[in-house]
């Protein structure tokens, strides 16, 4: 899927995934997608899930430079603070100028 190969200026705004997202004519458009609705925190591992909340649980979120990692600080129920990380071209992809889960 590698969304951020047809995307730039990927970033956070909060939960809420932004990106600059290109379309087969060559136009481009603004997308975003709150990540708490595709992202779980499973025990401070961050985990695909519809409605999953992770923001609930973590902290320090952020997504790397070229925006293909979500990182942060999880929780668990033992109150364990962990870092965590997921990939997130393997479910999120550029649709037409658009930002989907695909889960």
């Amino acid at each position: 899927m590698a969304f951020q190969r047809s995307s730039c200026n990927i970033r956070l705004n909060g939960t809420v995934l932004v990106a600059t997202c290109s379309r087969s004519d060559g136009s481009t458009t603004q997308s975003q997608i709150d990540l708490n609705s595709c992202v779980a925190n499973i025990e401070g591992k961050l985990v695909w899930q519809r409605d999953g909340n992770f923001a609930r649980s973590s902290h320090n979120i952020e997504v790397s430079p070229d925006g293909s990692v979500l990182k942060c600080i999880s929780g668990t129920s033992s109150g364990q603070k962990v870092p965590a990380q997921l990939n997130l071209s393997e479910h999120i992809a550029n649709i037409e100028g658009k930002l989907v889960a695909r889960l």
